[in-house]
């Protein structure tokens, strides 16, 4: 498709799935980085949304790579180092050659992002799967795997903030030197064409393979990780019900579950009953005898979890309470005291609270609903 304006034609040049991609990139990288800078810790489930669908985008550019129209095509891209130096320095000297498609620097950056947004992809999955015991690597991975990887997702997303700052740049000094608004381009899919002659001749596009790569790669790709999402996480089992441990401990506060504390506290707290935080909660010895033991044979060393591998770590002059830890005071330290005081919460203690799923011991992000309080 293409019209004559005056000394130049416009030409189509990035097609309807090349366009489409870009822009809901742009909306999946923006709820991705927002709802981990600026959301509360129970949008971890649009986060995890936004990173299946940038998986998805990513997979759909790949085929479209291959079986797409001219310019889309990654063999269309000019990666040559000294091609790439080349225009950097053109461009900033102010004089930048002019391309259909994406001029050397371009295609480097492009290339640079995918890079950084596939890497994200798998840090974040794997994060989910070691530290958080979630999707579809959680069967495979223990916690000193996730635990790193969320640091290297973390400086993933730093890398493509710097990436795309230098993106936005790059494109308005182009545009600003070859009078050619290249936002609009990727909005119409139109660029001047200053040669004045037919084209070469050009790859048509595949649609009707592209669409079956994608439907298996994405299709059979996403059964795939649902069924390895179905597994049991590694190294976390179901924390077992005590119905004496639920009556007699439940009775005055919640039922912690034993991952979160290690053995040598369960054994230290269960050993002076009659001093329980300032209170009498002697039990007869049979009781006591199986509370104990099932509170050291299920505590935080017996559990792969996040919250098992936080709790471990005890305050010293206080190794017996949960609250204490520096964890749960780091975890806290937003929520007012007047809330924890409130009718709807209870306590510090009444975990099951604010977290719908403490009974279990998973604690994930998602099951996060803190009570609405009236001042």
């Amino acid at each position: 498709m293409s019209r004559r304006i005056r000394d130049y034609r416009l030409v189509k040049v990035w097609d309807l799935p090349v366009r489409v991609f870009h822009w809901a990139l742009v909306v999946v990288v923006l709820v991705a980085g927002l709802t981990e800078t600026a959301a509360p810790a129970n949008w971890l489930g649009v986060h995890v949304v936004a990173g299946y669908t940038l998986a998805g985008l990513l997979a759909t550019r790949l085929v479209w790579a291959l079986l797409g129209s001219e310019f889309s095509r990654f063999d269309r891209f000019v990666l040559a180092p000294r091609a790439v130096l080349g225009h950097l320095r053109d461009l900033l000297t102010g004089r930048p050659s002019r391309h259909l498609g994406h001029n050397p620097a371009g295609s480097a950056m492009i290339v640079a992002l995918l890079l950084v947004l596939a890497a994200l992809v798998v840090t974040g999955l794997v994060t989910l799967g070691g530290m958080f015991k979630q999707g579809p690597l959680a069967p495979l991975l223990p916690f000193v795997v996730g635990s790193p990887a969320r640091q290297i997702h973390n400086a993933f997303f730093y890398l493509l903030l710097i990436l795309i700052a230098l993106h936005l740049v790059g494109v308005a000094l182009e545009s600003a030197l070859t009078r050619e608004n290249l936002a609009r381009a990727m909005i119409d899919g139109l660029k001047r064409d200053t040669a004045q002659q037919e084209p070469p001749a050009r790859r048509q596009a595949r649609p009707g393979w592209a669409l079956a790569a994608i439907v298996l790669l994405v299709g059979g790709g996403g059964a795939g990780l649902a069924a390895l999402a179905a597994l049991p996480a590694s190294g976390v089992r179901p924390v077992p019900h005590l119905p004496t441990y639920a009556e007699q401990c439940g009775a005055c506060h919640f039922a912690f579950p034993p991952t979160l504390l290690p053995a040598a506290a369960w054994t230290s707290l269960m050993s002076h009953l009659d001093r329980h935080f300032g209170e009498n909660a002697s039990l007869d010895a049979a009781s006591v005898t199986a509370i104990r033991a099932y509170l050291v044979d299920n505590a935080a060393e017996s559990s792969d979890s996040l919250p098992a591998h936080m709790f471990r770590q005890v305050d010293p002059a206080d190794p017996e309470r949960i609250t204490a830890t520096a964890y749960w005071q780091r975890r806290h330290r937003s929520i007012p005291e007047a809330t924890f005081r409130s009718a709807a919460i209870g306590g510090k203690a009444m975990c099951s609270a604010c977290h719908h799923d403490a009974a279990e011991g998973a604690f994930a992000p998602q099951q996060i609903h803190i009570p609405e309080v009236k001042p």
